[in-house]
């Protein structure tokens, strides 16, 4: 089986490259977590006299934050964590299929071998987590016609052969490109540079603002990718993670979806890296509480009202504000001034839809001979733009084998459309439907939100997400910042994972 097979299977996964119901929750133990040489318990952060810190938002970076921050002074922070929502974890999130033992993602998916925050917590928390693959077999289809479908074999290379005829050597060429490009980043980013203050001026210094100022498509042409290549199977992968076309999303997005290695999946939601790095600071997590305002008072300090899930409303004083979600989806009231230094990037709007069935794929509706368990799309060729970007089977409910599909799509579908991609007389037996603002578009710029809003202590992490949009980018912003805010404090070496 070639590895583009296998990566294919991986790269339609990555959003599917960002849900949640609680499953059990582990105790950790902080010495064996960080070590105490010592053999003393850390200092906790109620300690009189602790630098207050809220962080607004309790996703990948908010979490990540909470950690680092932690990690980084022997828990020298007082830290309160505000999240409106009723669970930890942001876009990543879980839901049972059809009220059975089987959890889904509904979120972010997967994350890979070279996501280094992210293996590092599994690894230092415990959690079970397993490969997380399907079937190697896909087909591209562009809304009319397929236009290219791997399928296993048991002529001995005849996929390979195949696919070497319709894309030539463009396959082995993004690879090393690409390849190039990750090494780069986990070098620069992750270490020589590391903790950078501003996205922009480390991104002109590497030379990655070459990638994110163009679109894919003239990255790769000049590069010398094939045309065909580029708008089959690249656009593919930039469609089914980040929503977006290759001549509308950045080079770097498009590179980050291509990278793809060994995939994981945390064994009942990767909301539980997240849980896990809060549980661990010792952060004081105030669930259902959303932040109205952030005022900087006269002693510099900044007071942050928040409203409970009873309409309770309540000021408190913090030395250090993090805003660890989109700005511009939070509803918080920033002092003139502070928003405009907030890119105002334009959210994706993907429905995620959810279903399970004994039914295939139709093959009349796909205009296929064969269709394979999983749907991927181009917009090459097409005289209309296809009603969804992917569908895939991500697995069966325990209890009855039946299948488990999730599709990706820019607007709602109806249960009597979601039933013609089935074969005549298959039953949908249960959908589930979520809306989210995953990621945002990722169009050629330079220019990123700066970490720092405010000298004194007010910062974003989100500005990130302009850059590359994944769980493991996120955990690093929150694991940058919280650097930035422990330089000259730390009571360890400031790196990650």
């Amino acid at each position: 089986m070639s590895s583009l097979g296998q990566k294919a299977n991986r790269y339609i996964l990555i959003f599917g490259v960002m849900t949640l119901v609680p499953l059990v929750f582990l105790a950790y133990s902080l010495s064996l977590v960080w070590g105490n040489s010592c053999g003393a318990s850390p200092p906790s952060s109620d300690s009189i006299g602790a630098e207050r810190i809220a962080i607004i938002g309790a996703g990948a970076g908010g979490s990540s934050c909470a950690y680092y921050l932690q990690k980084f002074t022997s828990f020298g922070y007082n830290i309160t964590v505000f999240e409106r929502s009723n669970y930890v974890g942001g876009r990543s999130t879980t839901v049972r299929a059809k009220n059975s033992s089987t959890l889904v993602e509904l979120g972010a998916s997967i994350f890979i071998g070279d996501n280094e925050i992210m293996m590092n917590a599994v690894e230092t928390f415990g959690l079970d987590h397993h490969d997380f693959s399907t079937s190697d077999e896909f087909l591209i289809w562009n809304g009319e016609e397929a236009l290219y479908t791997y399928q296993d074999s048991s002529i001995p290379y005849y996929s390979q052969t195949k696919l070497l005829l319709r894309y030539g050597l463009s396959y082995f060429s993004a690879k090393t490109l690409v390849s190039g490009i990750v090494d780069k980043f986990l070098t620069y980013y992750y270490s020589d540079y590391f903790p950078f203050p501003s996205l922009t001026k480390l991104s002109l210094t590497t030379g990655f603002s070459e990638l994110t100022g163009e679109t894919s498509e003239t990255f790769f042409t000049s590069n010398n990718i094939g045309s065909l290549y580029l708008h089959e199977i690249i656009e593919a992968v930039t469609r089914v993670n980040y929503a977006q076309n290759v001549n509308q999303i950045h080079a770097l997005g498009a590179s980050v979806c291509m990278a793809a290695g060994s995939a994981y999946s945390v064994t009942g939601g990767n909301w539980q890296v997240f849980d896990s790095f809060i549980k661990v600071s010792e952060a004081n997590l105030l669930l259902q509480h959303g932040v109205a305002s952030i005022k900087k008072n006269a002693q510099s300090n900044f007071e942050v009202t928040a409203v409970d899930s009873s309409g309770y409303e309540f000021t408190e004083e913090y030395d250090q504000v993090v805003i660890a979600a989109p700005y511009y989806q939070t509803n918080i009231n920033l002092p003139t001034g502070y928003s405009s230094e907030v890119e105002n990037r334009q959210y994706v709007e993907l429905h995620v839809t959810l279903l399970t069935t004994f039914g295939t794929l139709s093959k009349s509706y796909f205009n296929a001979d064969y269709v394979p368990t999983t749907v991927i799309t181009s917009s090459e060729g097409a005289q209309k733009n296809t009603p969804f970007f992917s569908i895939s089977k991500v697995g069966n409910i325990s209890e009855t084998t039946e299948s488990i599909y999730k599709i990706f799509s820019p607007a709602e579908l109806s249960d009597k459309f979601i039933t013609t991609l089935f074969e005549k007389g298959s039953t949908i037996s249960w959908v589930h439907r979520k809306t989210w603002k995953p990621y945002p578009y990722l169009k050629p710029t330079t220019q990123f939100t700066d970490f720092q809003l405010d000298q004194d202590g007010l910062w974003y992490l989100n500005g990130m997400e302009e850059f590359i949009s994944t769980m493991e980018t996120s955990a690093l912003a929150g694991a940058n910042v919280a650097a930035l805010i422990s330089k000259g404090k730390n009571t360890t070496f400031l790196t990650v994972p």
